[in-house]
């Protein structure tokens, strides 16, 4: 029967490349079957084979999500010490910086860093936040409630520094530029995954 014989290499050619020596089996075995019940064997060949390589594709794909959200997840830590750090300067705690512009006469600089306390207390716990959220719904493989935290990051990060950009505040266009790298290389690596995952669901259904 053609279509057993089909059947067959299909499940062969799709069995991933450590199951080989299994597939060479299932080939034999297919031969020594009788003729009335190949086209069953062939059809529960393929079913295995298709199991086989969306769970060798599922995995892959999830310890990528797993490798990225745990990145993104320090990324979010590291923005939360940040953010608390700030906010227990502002409850009196002691800013060495502060201090240090103080004791060399830098007045105007040292209030200026002070006026900004709050602000950059907001900005390091939204970024916090926003990171923490895509970081988990990555993991998580929620589409729309990542992408809505990587677009808090965005907000978050066009709210608080266009402004000082613009004003001349912050006058660095590497720093203003630096900070959506990382969101574009979470947002590019979420992509890939998801690219690979559907790719493979498509050949498969090819």
């Amino acid at each position: 029967m053609r279509l057993a014989g089909w059947l067959m290499e299909r499940a062969a050619r799709w069995m991933p490349s450590k199951r080989q020596a299994w597939a060479e089996a299932m080939r034999t075995e297919f031969n020594a079957v009788a003729t009335a019940d190949r086209l069953s064997f062939a059809a529960g060949c393929l079913w295995v084979a298709v199991r086989e390589r969306v769970h060798t594709v599922q995995m892959l794909v999830t310890i990528g999500r797993w490798g990225v959200g745990l990145v993104t997840a320090a990324y979010a830590g590291f923005h939360l010490f940040g953010g608390l750090w700030v906010l227990s300067i502002l409850f009196g705690g002691r800013d060495g910086y502060h201090d240090l512009l103080v004791a060399h006469g830098h007045l105007q600089a040292a209030a200026n860093l002070h006026a900004s306390r709050p602000g950059l207390a907001m900005y390091l716990l939204c970024m916090a936040a926003g990171n923490l959220l895509a970081a988990v719904y990555l993991v998580r493989w929620r589409p729309r409630l990542f992408m809505l935290g990587c677009a808090l990051v965005a907000a978050v990060i066009v709210v608080s520094l266009t402004g000082p950009f613009l004003s001349g505040h912050l006058n660095n266009r590497t720093i203003y530029g630096w900070q959506f790298v990382p969101l574009a290389m979470l947002a590019g690596a979420a992509a890939l995954l998801a690219w690979i995952a559907n790719r493979k669901s498509r050949r498969l259904a090819a």
